[in-house]
């Protein structure tokens, strides 16, 4: 399916506007802010040891190039997703509404300086998905891009393994004290990210399944339940996270 014209046409301007040098690079807003020029500023960040060089650099030169690049490959990876899409599945009324506008701007602003390129080619499917005829009424839509936007890949992983490990009902206590629950468990959730190649094989670098598990919790897309153990940890998805993962599970 082609990508409708209204949004491609949006694509198009906000592309063209930093291709033809009107979008103001950093060092042109700083500018704005030091009158007096910026060449004591770019002194200042080339004089911080071992990496002011590299600072400069990237601050300076490659902030252009690095926005283009990440813009073209959101642009890429939409017009993939649509491609593969049922066009009676897609709200064309929806991608000329002003949301769509917002919501593209809002993508593009989220993607631009991002160095992973697997979360931009999810963010622009889950936008793509905003426009579908079962999402284009879901007033949460802010909520999603933005709570998916913070998760890295190794969070994104995890947290479609903890939706899908299955709850159990099972009693753990210390001494006299014990907490009946049925929820996702710690120790499930570690076995099976651990014991699961799939998953193992698209973790990056040295990932501490406990950690990643708190920061889940911190963007509320899991709950800790207040279990009286410190042996094995109970959680359940939250409302966001189970949003949140209808849309990953789409892309």
């Amino acid at each position: 399916m082609k990508m409708p014209d209204k949004i491609k046409t949006q694509l198009e301007v906000i592309k063209d506007t930093v291709d033809n040098g009107t979008e103001k690079t950093v060092g042109e807003e700083m500018k704005d802010l030091a009158p007096s020029g910026i060449g004591w500023l770019r002194a200042g960040v080339a004089s911080i040891p071992f990496v002011g060089g590299g600072l400069d650099h990237l601050l300076f030169d490659k902030y252009a190039e690095i926005q283009q690049k990440n813009m073209q490959q959101a642009i890429d990876a939409m017009k993939e997703k649509m491609a593969t899409m049922e066009e009676q599945k897609v709200s064309k009324e929806w991608f000329e509404s002003e949301e769509a506008l917002d919501m593209l701007r809002n993508l593009l602003q989220r993607v631009m300086y991002e160095g992973d390129s697997s979360k931009i080619k999810t963010l622009s499917n889950v936008y793509c998905q905003f426009g579908t005829i079962e999402h284009k009424d879901d007033p949460n839509k802010y909520a999603v891009l933005d709570t998916i936007s913070k998760l890295t890949n190794n969070q994104r992983v995890i947290f479609k393994a903890v939706n899908e490990v299955p709850q159990e009902t099972k009693t753990v206590g210390e001494g006299a004290i014990e907490y009946t629950a049925t929820a996702k468990w710690q120790t499930n959730i570690l076995d099976y990210c651990n014991n699961n190649t799939a998953i193992r094989s698209q973790l990056k670098g040295h990932v501490l399944l406990n950690v990643e598990l708190d920061i889940l919790t911190s963007f509320n897309l899991i709950v800790a339940l207040d279990a009286a153990s410190s042996k094995d940890a109970a959680y359940r998805v939250s409302a966001l996270g189970r949003l949140a993962y209808s849309y990953l599970m789409e892309v």
